[in-house]
């Protein structure tokens, strides 16, 4: 009986761990991005929603003046932004009262730093001579801390373009792709290579440019397109100012013989 009375025990201690755990929701963001959280509105009707959020780490996640709109304040928009290096926590809480009874329920916010890039060092040629280097990367340097905001098993897509001395992008068939970035917590390094098939298709359209400079950028940063809970989508703040990853120098060749036959 008294075995009987412990394994009740314990099946009823492992379903409310089980629910804490279904009850506890999670959404993954980047910082400066602006998200949407709604109220389910077929659930409980008349009751009247607060939204509140909680728990912030001081001094390096804030959130802006949160937007309410719709039914019961239904819907809420806000922008958290992260100052520091790493992800900070922080959590959104409803609290929904029906007839003077109230409940608080609550998501899990993990908000991320935007993706750093390192830049490799300048690749100077003369105008139309430019030889394809064996491997050209993008480093994302501080991997290890973002990361996590994907599922094992999906990618980080990175787009890139080649831009010209007035920060205007280059347009032709090599001047911009895509690479993917390995994800999830299994994955080791921040590193990928352009394939051989990219670097030669952009060398091409480089010994095309006139005499200047140029630099390749990451325009784009982005998780699965459809993103779940654990997934952010794209960082806002890389469509806005591109980062660079690689800069060139393109060096003019004279164009008259010096030559004079006396």
């Amino acid at each position: 009986m008294k075995n009987n009375s412990k394994i009740k025990a314990a099946l009823f201690v492992l379903v409310l761990t089980s629910m804490s755990f279904i009850v506890q929701a999670q959404k993954n963001m980047w910082t400066g991005n602006s998200y949407v959280f709604n109220i389910n509105s077929a659930t409980n009707v008349t009751s009247s929603i607060a939204w509140n959020e909680t728990t912030f780490s001081a001094g390096t996640l804030t959130a802006g003046s949160e937007v309410l709109s719709g039914t019961r304040n239904s819907i809420y928009t806000n922008t958290f932004t992260n100052s520091s290096s790493v992800f900070q926590t922080c959590s959104l809480t409803v609290t929904e009262t029906v007839t003077n009874c109230d409940k608080v329920n609550t998501i899990n916010l993990s908000v991320y730093p935007a993706p750093t890039f390192t830049a490799n060092s300048t690749i100077t040629s003369c105008a139309a001579l430019a030889s394809a280097p064996g491997t050209l990367n993008a480093v994302v340097a501080n991997f290890t801390n973002i990361k996590g905001i994907t599922s094992n098993g999906n990618d980080f897509t990175l787009t890139y373009q080649l831009y010209d001395n007035s920060n205007v992008a280059v347009v032709g068939a090599g001047a911009t792709g895509t690479l993917t970035l390995a994800a999830g917590t299994s994955a080791s390094t921040g590193t990928v290579s352009l394939s051989g098939a990219q670097i030669t298709a952009l060398y091409t359209i480089l010994n095309a440019q006139a005499a200047g400079t140029y630099n390749l950028k990451i325009k784009a940063f982005t998780t699965p397109a459809t993103p779940t809970s654990t997934e952010a989508g794209a960082v806002t703040s890389i469509a806005t100012t591109p980062i660079t990853i690689q800069p060139f120098t393109i060096n003019a060749i004279p164009v008259s013989n010096p030559i004079i036959a006396n």
